[in-house]
Parts: structure tokens; C-alpha cells; sequence
């Protein structure tokens, strides 16, 4: 393969005597060689060197404009440079997208900030050409010559933006949405801070006319009102299921707005909604992705979709959660959804036991002939009644403290059996999985590959803290031996071994074979994946790392 960074080194060279070799590669070949050029200056670059590698490039390097507001001088560079007259045909009927971001996070208030015009200026541009996604992600309003650009632009598919931190203007969100409300599929709104916000989204969600995607998140400082010193009382609702918590201590759940259509397709909620009281704002006629993370009220909500018909039709759940969950409410609502493709649990519960995680399988087996992520995770809420917070700042192991009683609320992760999970070596599909498994040390890690679907390319294992081999090469030594016991055409690419009681320590190790590790006969090699953290690196790549580590909390 032809190393894709020489267009950034050696550009002279290209130009010069490599171009005519290029030439004569198949086009297919040079776009998997364009796939792995990643950043814009590398794709530059490579636009420079000769006019029939532009035709390549170019579309790639335009299909998705990146401007920094914080980045001044740049970004107006940026913008006269696309705004050049000899310079209009190579672009807007290439851009898909644009991204305007702030690095100043705090709301800098630049209301006459010198890039503004150059932004408008590229936004007209692209009015008679069309976009299908605005991302404007700062907490500044955005200033009206912009917001009016975006009003003359035709057929925008996909608003994405933050709630600015000052409501001094939010009529732009219904603006934009009642101006693009014939074309507009998707809406992501993030930074929501209190209930005048959420009912701003709200109305701007019921102008857009046909929306299928929406995703909503809460921001972490919310401003909840005369919350400060309420004691949290808590009184079970039924046996091994949900607590509910007074009416007092709900007004600091964000409650879902009742005028939206009945259209969406993919729900994502992120933040402390409650779910109780905003059944309306499911169809499980249309709906066939879920995911909610930090949402209270996921009993109410599991029981009445279950009921419901057209829930097996739903092909992709994520439920993240520290609060308490009815884990035999999931299980039956699982077992409802046969159709699934995607399925990410990380639950807590306070009657969480061995038998109530092995009822899991079996529903998750219901979907065993579409299933291809699978991540099962779950925690067990315990109470400590003899721990006196007297200090809360010194205590960051407890989740909640009720003043009242001073009970202190600790999360242990529980492990799966290997024997538990035998059956989901027949999923044909499943290429990523992800487990919390109880071994004894990781020299019995071969054991796992008796539960290793077919098909598996990504395996993320989380054990207990004394399991955790510390010597990085005898860990690798380790998952070597894992991946020499799996089957010959075993397609494992990706091996992520980590504490299950602390996501930060967690290291990813590739899997490379044949010509990439220089090997022969299927042979594999196992190596540390580069990249500054581990999983980080996978993280990027991979489904399951969406609910692990930070990903938890807001």
C-alpha cells in the first residue's frame, strides 16, 4: 500500500514521479487509499499535487467544512480563501455539512466578531446549492446575519446545536425549524439547562413536520430550582422494582413536552428525564431506536412498550443508568424486541442477583438471528447505613446522601459465569461483544473463546479489580494465548480488557494477521494499540465504548 501521509511529506515527489504510477491504479484502489487520509491538511495536500488527484480528494476535503470561532484569524482566512471567485466551483456542490464550534466554553458574547460575515458569506454560498447538516456547537447565540443565512438555505435535513448559556434569543430555534420544516429528518439539541429551554425544544420540535431523529441532552448544571436542601425520600413501588421518589424530589426531573408528532424513529435522551409522566412521547409504531442514559421512570416506560405490538419491530436499545432498575421489567421487554440488532445494557438495581442477570440470555436469545452488538453490564446498589457523611466533600465514593438518615448509596459491579454465557457462541451475527465475566485470573482467559461467536471482531471484557494482570506484556502474552485458541477463521481484530469497577483503567490490544503482522499460514500476532489511552483509541471505532467510562455521566 502506498503510504497515505506522503501527499504531506512528500508532495514534490508525488508531483514529480508518482503520479503517472498512480494513474494506473484502479480508481477503487485509490479511493480505499483516500479512506485513510483523515485529516484536512493531509487531503490539502494531496489536492495539490496535481490536478487529476484533486478530482479524487477535493470532494472529500469539501464535504464537510470545519470553522472555530475561538480560531479568529484563521477562520476568516478560511473564508476568503472558499469565497474566492475562481474558487466557488470547487466546493458548494461538494459540501454535505458544516461545523461551527467555540472553544471558549464558557460564552464569550463575540457580537461583533469579524468572522461573522465570512460564516454568512459561506452560507449564501451554499443557498442555492442546499446543505443537509448545520452543527453550531458554542453557547453563544448565534448572531443574526448567521441565523438568516441558515433561513435561506435549502432543504437542511439535520440541525445540530447547543442551547446557548444567556436566553437573551431563542426564537432562532423556531425559526430555523418552521423555515425548514418540509425537509428538516433530524434534530440534536444538547446543553438544555432548565424547564423555560425544555420548553423552547419542545415547541421547536413540533414545527419540524416529518422529524424521525431526535436527540436530547440535559447540560451537568442544569439549574434546578430550590432544590439545594430537599431531603430524597424514597418509597418502593413494587417488589425488587423501581423506587419512586415523591413529588417534591420529581421537580428536579426534567419532564418530556407533550406537542411532538407521533413520527420519530430514533429517540435519544440524555439527562435527567423523567419518563413516568411523558409516555406520549413514544410510538412504538414508528419507533426502532431507543437510547436513554441518566433518564428516571425506565419501569413505567419498559411496561407499556412491552404491551405494545409493534415494539418488535425496535432494532437497536441502549439503557445506561446508575438510578435503581426492574432488571426482570428489562428482561421482558428484551424478549419483546426479536428483531434487534443493536443491544447496549448498563443497569444498576437494588435486588439485583445471579439468577435476575442469567434471565437476561434468554431474552437476548429471542434476537439471536439479528443480533450484532451486544454489551451486558449491571451493577448492584447497596446501602451502607453505618457510614456518617459528616464531610461531604472528603467522600466521593457515595452516590447519593440522604440527609435525613445519612445512608450511603455504593455501586459493586456483578460478573457473569462463563457457563452463562455459552449460548451466544451460536449468535451467527454478533461482531462486537461486550461482558462484565468472572474469572479467577486471566490465565483462564483461552476459556473464553468457547463463547466467542463466529463472526466476533471487537471482544470487551471487564473483570474484577484482582483478576487484572498489571504486567503489560504478560497481559499480552495472555490475550495472545486467547486469540491461539479461538478458531482458525476466527476474524478478531480488537481485544479491550479493563477493571469493571474503574472504566479508566482499561488497555486495548489489536489483533493484526498474514501480511499485516508479517506472519503466515492465518498466523496472529497480538499487540498494544497505539494511542495515548487504550481504549481511547477503540473508543472511536466501536459501538460498546458508548457506554463505557465517561460516557455514564453528563
Amino acid at each position: 500500500m502506498i503510504g497515505v501521509r506522503l501527499c504531506q511529506n512528500f508532495g514534490r515527489v508525488l508531483r514529480i514521479c508518482s503520479v503517472m504510477k498512480l494513474c494506473n491504479l484502479p480508481v477503487v484502489i485509490l479511493h480505499e487509499i483516500l479512506d485513510h487520509v483523515s485529516t484536512p491538511i493531509d487531503l490539502s495536500n494531496l489536492t495539490l499535487t496535481s490536478k487529476w488527484l484533486q478530482n479524487l480528494a477535493a470532494p472529500r476535503l469539501y464535504r464537510r467544512l470545519e470553522f472555530t470561532i475561538s480560531s479568529t484569524t484563521q477562520t476568516r482566512k478560511f473564508c476568503e480563501c472558499l469565497l474566492m471567485q475562481d474558487r466557488r466551483q470547487d466546493w458548494r456542490h461538494w459540501t454535505q455539512s458544516m461545523h461551527v464550534s467555540d472553544e471558549v466554553r464558557e460564552g464569550s458574547g463575540r457580537r461583533r466578531s469579524p468572522i461573522w460575515s465570512g460564516l454568512a458569506g459561506v452560507l449564501d454560498g451554499l443557498a442555492g446549492w442546499g446543505l443537509d447538516e448545520f452543527e453550531w456547537d458554542s453557547r453563544d447565540v448565534p448572531p443574526r446575519i448567521i441565523v438568516e443565512s441558515l433561513l435561506n438555505l435549502r432543504s437542511l435535513r439535520s440541525l445540530k446545536l447547543e442551547m446557548p448559556l444567556h436566553s437573551q434569543n431563542h426564537f432562532f430555534l423556531e425559526k430555523l425549524a418552521v423555515a425548514h420544516a418540509a425537509h428538516l429528518r433530524s434534530m440534536h439539541i444538547w446543553g438544555i439547562q432548565n424547564d423555560g429551554q425544555m420548553g423552547r425544544v419542545g415547541r421547536t420540535v413540533g414545527f419540524a413536520g416529518e422529524l424521525k431523529d431526535l436527540s436530547l441532552c440535559l447540560a451537568a448544571d442544569c439549574d434546578w430550582k430550590d432544590d439545594e436542601d430537599e431531603d430524597e425520600e424514597y418509597s418502593s413501588s413494587e417488589a425488587g422494582g423501581e423506587r419512586e421518589v415523591e413529588s417534591e424530589v420529581r421537580k428536579k426531573w426534567m419532564t418530556l413536552p407533550a406537542g411532538v408528532h407521533n413520527t420519530l424513529s430514533s429517540i435519544e435522551l440524555n439527562g435527567l428525564f423523567n419518563l413516568r409522566d411523558s409516555l406520549h412521547f413514544f410510538n412504538p409504531a414508528t419507533l426502532r431506536r431507543l437510547e436513554l442514559r441518566q433518564c428516571t421512570g425506565y419501569n413505567s416506560l419498559l411496561r407499556a412498550l412491552s404491551s405494545h405490538p409493534d415494539i418488535r419491530n425496535m432494532e437497536e436499545v441502549v439503557l445506561g443508568s446508575w438510578e435503581n432498575c426492574d432488571i426482570a421489567r428489562v428482561s421482558k421487554f428484551i424478549y419483546s424486541c426479536p428483531k434487534l440488532k443493536i443491544l447496549l445494557l448498563s443497569l444498576s438495581s437494588y435486588a439485583l442477583t445471579n439468577e435476575l442477570m442469567r434471565s437476561i440470555i434468554p431474552a437476548v436469545e429471542t434476537s439471536k438471528a439479528t443480533l450484532e452488538v451486544l454489551l451486558l453490564d449491571f451493577r448492584q446498589i447497596k446501602i451502607d447505613n453505618s457510614a456518617r457523611d459528616n464531610n461531604n466533600s472528603s467522600n466521593n465514593s457515595a452516590r447519593d446522601n440522604n440527609n435525613s438518615s445519612n445512608n450511603t448509596y455504593l455501586d459493586k459491579t456483578l460478573y457473569q459465569n462463563p457457563r452463562w454465557l455459552s449460548s451466544i457462541k451460536t449468535f451467527p451475527r454478533i461482531h462486537e461483544l461486550g461482558v462484565s465475566i468472572d474469572l479467577a485470573d486471566l490465565a483462564a482467559l483461552p476459556e473464553i473463546s468457547t463463547i466467542l461467536p463466529p463472526d466476533i471482531r471487537v471482544l470487551d471484557l471487564r473483570f474484577p479489580r484482582q483478576t487484572m494482570e498489571r504486567d503489560r506484556a504478560l497481559r499480552t502474552a495472555q490475550i495472545q494465548s486467547l486469540v491461539d485458541a479461538s478458531p482458525d477463521n476466527s476474524r478478531l481484530k480488537l481485544v479491550i480488557l479493563g477493571d469493571g469497577d474503574d472504566y479508566d483503567v482499561c488497555t486495548s490490544y489489536e489483533v493484526f494477521r498474514d501480511a499485516e503482522a508479517g506472519g503466515s499460514g492465518g498466523a496472529a500476532v497480538v499487540a498494544p494499540a497505539n494511542g495515548p489511552r487504550g481504549s481511547m483509541v477503540a473508543g472511536c471505532d466501536h459501538k460498546l465504548y458508548r457506554l463505557r467510562g465517561d460516557c455514564f455521566f453528563i
